[in-house]
């Protein structure tokens, strides 16, 4: 791994690009594939079928000294923050603690959230607010910076909701996602993004999209960047005249059926971003 860059502005490799249903979500990949990527560090992805071994996975990145300063929480989090007052069981707090708890066990200063999901996404924005803010107080007790993601909205702008975020919680965080921006047609809308400019978007994630505005059908195709729509040379020119000092996540997929990690499309990507932000 390299540390060309200075404490704050780090390069990682997002674990979910290459730890999936393909290879029963083995979270020892990242340990085996490590010291073959060129980034600074992972973050790492939980999956909702890892909470009988959260245990056996802090044991092994520990002792392996895997350096993982973000995690990104369990995504179902976000679809159950979204269900209504009547069918919310809080069962999301339950599991936002246990992703707290793995995040500092590992490490971990910043932990990415998704706040709202399938399949009734914002429709009850006022709630999602409200539950924001209790998984600020949990983050807060165990001294972690959570960065809200501007996930897919069905309804509204999700650059637009953040920015709703910030005006409430003035302590809250937030990641930028260059796939889920250009799918919403924002990605200029957030370089322009008073977010960026007042340090309070403190991640990114980066991979690329071609599609129409909010075409459903290309979402999923997660692209290398610079392999679709997503305008990088305005985002890195932004980057550098703010003087960002957060953190970055390659999020393209790189597994290889039958070889695992695809570590030479990964480096390619690494080294794409890399040179973007010189």
């Amino acid at each position: 791994m390299y540390s060309g860059l200075s404490i704050d502005k780090k390069i990682l490799c997002s674990t979910g690009p290459f730890t999936g249903r393909i290879n029963g979500r083995n979270h020892r990949l990242l340990l085996e594939y490590a010291d073959k990527l060129d980034c600074d560090g992972f973050e790492v992805l939980v999956f909702d079928d890892w909470y009988d071994r959260l245990g056996r996975i802090t044991r092994d990145y520990r002792a392996a000294g895997a350096v993982c300063p973000v995690v990104h929480a369990d995504k179902q989090i976000g679809t159950l923050m979204c269900k209504s007052a009547g069918e919310c069981t809080g069962e999301y707090l339950d599991l936002w603690r246990m992703n707290c708890y793995l995040a500092v066990s590992i490490g971990a200063q910043k932990i990415v959230v998704h706040a709202w999901g399938p399949p009734d996404s914002n429709k009850y924005k006022e709630l999602v607010f409200e539950r924001c803010g209790e998984l600020l107080r949990v983050a807060k007790d165990y001294k972690l910076d959570m960065v809200v993601e501007n996930i897919p909205c069905y309804y509204g702008s999700p650059l637009g909701h953040l920015e709703q975020l910030a005006g409430v919680y003035p302590e809250m965080g937030f990641t930028i996602d260059t796939r889920m921006a250009q799918f919403h047609s924002e990605i200029e809308k957030v370089c322009n993004s008073p977010l960026l400019a007042s340090g309070r978007a403190r991640h990114m994630h980066i991979s690329d999209y071609a599609g129409g505005h909010m075409d459903w059908d290309a979402l999923m195709r997660i692209l290398q960047p610079g392999k679709g729509d997503v305008d990088f040379d305005m985002l890195f020119a932004r980057v550098g005249e703010i003087e960002y000092s957060g953190t970055l996540s390659l999020e393209s997929l790189s597994v290889h059926r039958e070889q695992g990690v695809n570590v030479e499309k990964s480096n390619e990507c690494l080294r794409f971003i890399k040179i973007g932000l010189k």
